[in-house]
């Protein structure tokens, strides 16, 4: 309960990595690509996260109906700009610094938030996914590791060039009190 007494519900959530036949994780790279067919085709939420001497540094959290034809997406992003091309670009480059880039999946322990039932089960419904990919992107640690989904958000892309451009008025405009 909080300090009004309002019982405050707690979603649990904890991120598992997904495996390869031989229990190594599934991490960016060309040999995985191969592996690419053993991947679940189930929906979900996904994270890839990026790991330097084994510190997370980076992730992108996002979510798929198929897991399979999402990730191929990283791999093969063909030529149109896109999210799918600048996160290969960037975990490409992070492989070749020696970084680890892993694919996790949202784990989610069930619970009743009004009537809504969560459970990873209920991911195949496109609300609960695309609710639990934003409540995961919010309860993210911003100060122990960097989201990539701002980097790629066209606000944030806006406020940047703004800040940028102008660092005074994007300043004055992000509290309210420009003209």
């Amino acid at each position: 309960m909080n300090e009004e007494g309002i019982s405050m519900p707690k979603i649990s959530y904890r991120w598992l990595s997904v495996e390869l036949e031989n229990g190594a994780p599934f991490e960016f790279s060309e040999s995985n690509f191969k592996s690419l067919r053993r991947l679940s085709q189930k929906p979900a939420v996904y994270r890839w996260a990026v790991y330097e001497k084994k510190i997370l540094r980076k992730v992108y959290i996002g979510e798929a109906e198929n897991l399979r034809d999402r990730v191929d997406h990283y791999f093969k992003p063909g030529t149109k700009p896109g999210t799918d091309l600048h996160l290969n670009k960037i975990f490409s480059r992070d492989v070749a610094k020696g970084a680890n880039v892993r694919l996790e999946v949202l784990h989610i322990d069930p619970i009743y938030l009004n009537n809504v039932y969560l459970c990873d089960g209920r991911l195949a419904d496109q609300y609960i996914r695309k609710m639990m990919e934003n409540f995961t992107l919010a309860d993210s640690d911003v100060t122990q590791y960097q989201i990539l989904n701002a980097t790629l958000n066209p606000i944030e892309r806006r406020k940047r060039k703004a800040m940028k451009d102008n660092p005074l008025e994007a300043l004055f405009q992000e509290h309210g009190l420009a003209d």
